[in-house]
C-alpha cells in the first residue's frame, strides 16, 4: 500500500478507492484495517449468480503514507 501511495501521490492524486468482492472478507478485513471506508457497491449479474463488490475509499491518501 505504501508504494501505491507513493505512485498515485506522484501523479498528483489525493484520494483512491478500490474493489472488492463481498465474499471475500479477508480482504475487507485488511482494507478496513487501512481505514479505507465502503464507498459504493457494483452488482454484476451473471448467469448462475450475481457478483457484488464493495468499492473501498481513502478520501486523504495521507491516512496510507505511514504504512
Amino acid at each position: 500500500m505504501g508504494a501505491m501511495w507513493s505512485q498515485l501521490s506522484a501523479a498528483g492524486h489525493s484520494s483512491a478507492s478500490l474493489s472488492v468482492l463481498r465474499e471475500n472478507a479477508y480482504a475487507r478485513v485488511i482494507h478496513e484495517k487501512l481505514g479505507g471506508i465502503v464507498v459504493g457497491e457494483k452488482i454484476e449479474e451473471r448467469p448462475k449468480a450475481a457478483l457484488v463488490e464493495d468499492a473501498y475509499g481513502w478520501p486523504d491518501l495521507w491516512t496510507l503514507g505511514s504504512i
